[in-house]
């Protein structure tokens, strides 16, 4: 696991595992200023994804509310996930 920051120690990318027990989960540097940082998964051969889970940190203080699923077969470019009508797939805490 990858991430393009890390808020500190405690939140480390290898953290951003669901029902992880270690630190408090990933959090980028500035969660609430810069909306771009990314959490990236690598499992060493192509999947199909059929679902996400997301959970909060192990506090229940903070927790993702919104999020875009991107992938690449090269990890060089990356396309973003749509449905059949095109449509980017965006998650909303609604």
């Amino acid at each position: 696991m990858r991430a393009s920051t890390s808020f500190s120690d405690f939140y480390k990318p290898a953290y951003a595992r669901l029902h992880g027990d270690r630190g408090d989960g990933w959090c980028a540097l500035n969660a609430y200023d810069i909306p771009n940082d990314w959490l990236q998964i690598d499992f060493g051969k192509t999947i199909n994804v059929c679902g996400v889970a997301t959970q909060g940190d192990i506090n229940g203080n903070e927790w993702v509310e919104e999020f875009q699923l991107s992938f690449s077969p090269s990890g060089d470019s990356w396309e973003t996930y749509r449905n059949t009508d095109g449509v980017i797939m965006v998650r909303f805490l609604g």
